[in-house]
């Protein structure tokens, strides 16, 4: 997070990318007694600052979501097309692979129906609570929905929705069955450890321990 930040400072792009939502996850939230609360309270201010960083320096902020199990925009559906899905849950992904052609984005919505009850938005400032939307594009034919999220007014929500979705589907349909941000793939490879470097490691710690002591899986260890 902190790195998105300075990039923004220090080198002005229009756009940034980030891996994964543009909030935690509920289930990130620690207990109220928990040991990470005050790591988790420093991470919901580095969002914080992410967002006015953006907005300060004009910079379109996307958060692509590789495999989203959301339900919000068939909640939203419920709620406000009074379409009844019984007790079943509508997941977002399979209901836009049968509604989006390549090229469309669906409609843009709030991240939460409630930001005041929402686990971890309700710990982000109200200032950005209101700003945080997300919407799905279909970047290939042979690939899931892509879910991206960003920062807009309610004002220029349809605007917004838009820019994001052109520049996320630039970065997205160079591979035909593999729809993601190929910026996002690139800065994964490049941070990734290489495997060599990562078997090193544990030949040294296994031979300190001893290999008896800490036992790998079998298909790792196989003698041929």
């Amino acid at each position: 997070m902190q790195n998105a930040i300075t990039l923004i400072q220090k080198f002005r792009p229009r756009a940034c990318f980030i891996d994964g939502s543009l909030i935690l996850h509920p289930s990130d939230k620690p207990g109220s007694e928990s040991l990470l609360k005050k790591e988790y309270e420093r991470t919901i201010a580095l969002f914080t600052q992410l967002y006015a960083t953006a907005h300060q320096h004009e910079c379109m902020l996307i958060g692509a979501v590789e495999d989203s199990r959301s339900t919000r925009l068939g909640e939203w559906i419920h709620t406000h097309m009074n379409v009844d899905h019984g007790n079943e849950k509508m997941y977002d992904v399979p209901l836009m692979e049968h509604v989006l052609q390549p090229g469309e984005r669906s409609l843009a919505f709030s991240i939460a129906e409630k930001n005041t009850t929402h686990p971890t938005l309700s710990d982000v400032s109200p200032v950005w609570q209101e700003k945080l939307y997300a919407c799905y594009l279909k970047p290939s034919q042979w690939d899931y929905p892509l879910r991206i999220e960003f920062l807009s007014d309610k004002e220029t929500l349809s605007a917004n929705a838009t820019r994001a979705a052109e520049i996320a589907y630039a970065q997205s349909a160079l591979h035909k069955e593999y729809a993601f941000p190929s910026i996002l793939v690139e800065a994964d490879m490049r941070a990734g450890l290489n495997p060599e470097e990562i078997e090193l490691v544990s030949d040294k710690i296994l031979s300190k321990l001893g290999r008896h002591t800490l036992r790998m899986k079998r298909r790792d260890r196989r003698p041929f």
